[in-house]
């Protein structure tokens, strides 16, 4: 498995996530938040932590288990201490929180308090040195051990699914669009290539059909589909011979008693995704040639509507 911190930094490579944020929002946008300030932001971490730590969980529970309980960094100077770590593997840490804190090197003070954070993000040393990047606070730990179980165990869909032998998680595919030449990844949640289907798992305040066609809508789920079978089918990772027919998402619901539900897109939300994404690899690849990053364009006032599925709803409840 391809350590997260490594996945996550490499700017390279547009995921479906980048190139969703390049075309739903503006170019401008997708450099700022990958490439630009917007790629230091801190904000989004936490999320996507808990995501991984979930994934984790579920997929690959084995691994799960390795991973080191410990402290999780809140403080922007903390978030700076364990990034830095991650960024310059083998340095002193001792050097790297002087450096980080932009303090004198070498006073007692100073190596007193140094000493302190390195003691409590000991851990974090460790999760590095066995390949991991990140740690689980004991409450998570149990949460999430938790949730674990009650989705491998959910029905008979769930235990169909990871009591398959040939089942692979996390898979990372890296390749290059075979039309514009952009370089591409994705990450995979669990592929069962005996069956051929790839699933993925989601979790929402409410996983009903329609709440789930609504965030498909509103995360652009539609692309992945395509987008993952095309990383497969290109990928330079790893040969493979059969392609997956079924693309299946699975939903859990945060809020107790936690209820999942299993979805497939219809055939034309899927070709949906795969023009649209193959419209922005087209566009994106003349921003990346030309570096020029357009934004929004502001230079009138436009009238807008309500999503179409809103007024097919009011007018429903109106008749």
């Amino acid at each position: 498995m391809e350590q997260n911190y490594d996945y996550h930094g490499d700017k390279t490579r547009v995921s479906r996530s980048s190139l969703c944020d390049f075309y739903f929002r503006s170019p401008r946008y997708y450099y700022w938040k990958h490439h630009g300030k917007g790629a230091k932001d801190e904000s989004e971490k936490g999320a996507r932590r808990y995501g991984s730590l979930m994934h984790l969980a579920v997929f690959e529970p084995s691994a799960f288990e390795r991973v080191p309980v410990g402290k999780t960094p809140t403080t922007p100077n903390q978030l700076f201490f364990v990034d830095s770590l991650f960024k310059n593997p083998g340095e002193d840490p001792l050097i790297l929180y002087m450096d980080a804190y932009k303090k004198v090197k070498g006073t007692e003070a100073n190596k007193r308090t140094a000493d302190a954070m390195v003691e409590e993000y000991k851990p974090w040393l460790d999760a590095m040195q066995m390949g991991l990047n990140m740690v689980v606070s004991t409450v998570e730990r149990e949460e999430l051990l938790r949730l674990s179980q009650h989705i491998r165990n959910y029905n008979s869909i769930t235990r169909e699914i990871f009591g398959a032998t040939d089942g692979q998680s996390e898979e990372v595919c890296h390749w290059l669009d075979h039309k514009t030449r952009v370089r591409c990844k994705a990450k995979l949640d669990y592929t069962i290539r005996s069956i051929r289907v790839m699933m993925d798992l989601k979790t929402s305040g409410d996983a009903s059909p329609d709440s789930f066609a609504r965030d498909s809508d509103r995360y652009h789920y539609h692309w992945q589909p395509g987008f993952y079978t095309d990383g497969m089918y290109y990928s330079t990772d790893t040969q493979v011979d059969i392609l997956p027919e079924n693309f299946i998402f699975m939903v859990l619901d945060k809020n107790p008693p936690h209820e999942m539900g299993f979805y497939t897109l219809t055939p034309e939300s899927i070709q949906m995704g795969q023009e649209q994404y193959a419209e922005a690899l087209e566009k994106i690849s003349i921003c990346i040639d030309q570096q020029k990053w357009a934004g929004l364009d502001a230079t009138g006032i436009q009238q807008v509507s309500l999503p179409r599925y809103s007024l097919n709803k009011h007018k429903f409840k109106t008749v």
